[in-house]
C-alpha cells in the first residue's frame, strides 16, 4: 500500500493533506471545532494559551492546560488514523492499570 492510499478517518481530509501547509491549516481548524464543540470554556482557555504563547501561565497552569487537552488531542489523532477502538482498548487498558496501581499504594 503506498501512503497516498491511506484514508483517514476526517471526512474532507486525504494522506497527502498531512503535508500540505494550507490543509494542515484546515486541520487544526477541524481539532479546534472538535475542542469548541465539546467543551467550549477548554478551547477558550487553550486559544488564550495559544494566542499568548503561554505568556502569563505559570508553569502548573500550562502543565495542567496540556494535560487537560491531551485526551481531546488523543481522540482526534486516532478518528484522523482510524484507530478509535485500539484507542479505546489502550486507554481502558492504562486506566485499570492505574486504578490498580492506585488502590494498591492506598492499601500500604
Amino acid at each position: 500500500m503506498t501512503h497516498s492510499k491511506l484514508t483517514l478517518g476526517l471526512p474532507g481530509f486525504e494522506y497527502p493533506d498531512l503535508y500540505n501547509a494550507n490543509r494542515l491549516n484546515a486541520l487544526l481548524a477541524a481539532f479546534d471545532d472538535s475542542v469548541k464543540l465539546q467543551q467550549p470554556e477548554l478551547f477558550a482557555e487553550f486559544q488564550r494559551y495559544r494566542q499568548s504563547q503561554g505568556q502569563g501561565f505559570t508553569p502548573e497552569q500550562n502543565s495542567e492546560l496540556l494535560v487537560r487537552m491531551a485526551p481531546f488531542l488523543g481522540r482526534f489523532i486516532a478518528k484522523l488514523f482510524n484507530v478509535t477502538a485500539e484507542h479505546d482498548r489502550q486507554r481502558q487498558r492504562i486506566e485499570t492499570e492505574m486504578s490498580t496501581v492506585f488502590e494498591f499504594k492506598n492499601s500500604v
